[in-house]
């Protein structure tokens, strides 16, 4: 037979050759090799009507030992169909995509399948032999053989061919408790898990439990990655094994169908005692300033939402019909949890949220609370030996860390006087003074604060149906915060309706108070 044929098929031998390397040298090795092995072999062949099925079926022998040469760490890209599924006796054009496919199939398979697939259709071996290489009785190897076949052959049977990729998912992950974290030197726990890939997973299993199989499916990658990340959110206890070879994320994730609760319904939760619940602020705003606290020259305006604030959040505690669950310890000893957000801002936000620290002591235990809510921005949470240049001045002293005072002012927690003095930029209490303020606010609220704790139980009730089943104490937190977040609704619709004015853009609401 004329050698001439085989210039024919040069462009598709490569072609060939390039779906089962992984790099261009490679690809042109292999095709090389296909190419004078059928050189070689071509004498031998009588019947040229048989040309096409006998080249492929040399292509794919060369490229069976091509891969046991240059390392079973390539299998899963190199193997031939299983005997159930093979379709043709050599791999024309018509039928490469279902080789790429099956090849794509058999790699998001999970390592329990994946190993035997391996074994049986790429190294040969008998069930026999994988039983006794993997110490697991034969009768196992055969039920997971046919179980990945099933697996593999299920998808093609329902002509699932569609090319899945990563599908991008952006989720902020933050945590919510307490640790020891600058964010530097200290990572957050968060920072552990925020790539891409593990978000993606985080986000496919918010509501039930899936497969490391299902997960490379839907995320369009191999599983041996799915089965990596997986490892890493498992020991940093991001999710659960709910049952053997399925997860579930560990935590909650705020996206929009909590947001569009909240939209809404809260506003009108809470318009029976909206009137009343803003002239019991400004009682207490008032009253307060009897107390003594510092008033970092604010405006009424400003010392009533800090008022509202610091008043809701002592009534919070007192609160037996909405209880608290405290975080469990973690594997840091630290005792917080995840929390994700993948709200799309289609709907109002009415969560309340705050953030602190606590400084070194050396001038006294003082903590700094932040609040983003009521229309006020997030700010930075001070440093430790910030608070502590910040009670200095509190207290009428220089400060002697002039590195960590020039730092405050450039951060807006301390300004200069005209005459050149610093005062300090956020409100103060010293433990004294919170616990009249406490004392004030119970008597303010007392005849609101059973109505109001009503209108915060039924709420929860519609509320925590929202949640998955998996996380009750979750659950218990975001409900009993709620009693902050209709707090919020409730003044920003009387900002709507024009009966309180609205900070200005840019303002903080933050305030420094002594430890107990």
């Amino acid at each position: 037979m004329n050698a001439g044929i085989l210039s024919d098929y040069v462009d598709r031998v490569y072609a060939f050759a390039v779906k089962r390397t992984f790099s261009e040298e490679e690809a042109a090795d292999l095709s090389q090799e296909i190419l004078c092995t059928a050189m070689e072999s071509l004498p031998k062949l009588r019947d040229e009507s048989r040309f096409e099925p006998w080249l492929w079926g040399i292509a794919k022998n060369v490229a069976r030992t091509f891969s046991r040469r240059m390392g079973k760490q390539r299998v899963m890209f190199g193997y031939d169909l299983p005997p159930d599924l093979a379709a043709e006796e050599y791999e024309d054009d018509d039928s490469s995509e279902l080789y790429s496919l099956l090849r794509l199939r058999i790699s998001r398979l999970s390592a329990l399948y994946r190993e035997i697939i391996i074994l049986y259709y790429y190294d040969g071996l008998s069930t026999k032999a994988i039983a006794q290489k993997l110490s697991v009785p034969e009768g196992t190897v055969t039920w997971r053989l046919s179980e990945a076949r099933r697996k593999i052959k299920k998808e093609f049977d329902e002509m699932e061919f569609e090319q899945t990729a990563l599908r991008p998912v952006v989720m902020r992950i933050t945590i919510t408790g307490s640790g020891n974290y600058d964010g530097i030197k200290v990572p957050f726990p968060s920072d552990y898990i925020s790539d891409a890939l593990s978000q993606n997973i985080l986000f496919q299993c918010m509501e039930e439990a899936k497969s490391v199989e299902e997960l490379s499916k839907i995320c369009g990658v191999p599983a041996y990655y799915i089965e990596e990340r997986i490892d890493n959110l498992l020991r940093r206890e991001a999710v659960k094994e709910t049952a053997k070879g399925r997860f579930i994320t560990d935590f909650w994730v705020k996206t929009d169908k909590y947001a569009q609760y909240l939209d809404e319904n809260a506003e009108k939760a809470v318009a029976p005692v909206k009137d009343a619940v803003i002239e019991a602020i400004r009682c207490l705003t008032e009253e307060s300033r009897k107390t003594g606290y510092y008033t970092a020259k604010k405006s009424d305006d400003e010392l009533f939402y800090l008022c509202a604030w610091l008043g809701f959040e002592h009534m919070s505690y007192r609160c037996p019909r909405v209880p608290y669950k405290p975080h469990a310890e973690k594997y840091d000893g630290y005792r917080w949890d995840y929390i994700g957000d993948m709200r799309t801002g289609t709907y109002r936000d009415f969560s309340l949220g705050s953030s602190a620290s606590m400084n070194n002591f050396e001038s006294g235990k003082y903590s700094h609370f932040n609040l983003f809510a009521f229309g006020y921005d997030w700010h930075q949470m001070m440093k430790d030996y910030m608070i502590d240049v910040c009670v200095k001045v509190l207290k009428g002293e220089e400060p002697e860390d002039k590195s960590s005072a020039a730092e405050a002012i450039r951060d807006g927690y301390l300004v200069r006087n005209g005459d050149g003095t610093l005062y300090v930029a956020a409100p103060a209490f010293t433990r004294r003074q919170k616990d009249d303020f406490n004392e004030l606010t119970d008597k303010i609220f007392a005849p609101l604060f059973e109505q109001y704790v009503g209108i915060v139980v039924k709420f929860a009730s519609g509320y925590r149906e929202l949640f998955p089943k998996h996380l009750p104490d979750a659950a218990d937190r975001a409900c009993r915060g709620l009693f902050m977040h209709l707090l919020n609704a409730l003044i920003l619709s009387a900002q709507g309706d024009g009966i309180l004015k609205p900070p200005a853009s840019g303002k903080v609401l933050d305030v420094l108070i002594e430890n107990r």
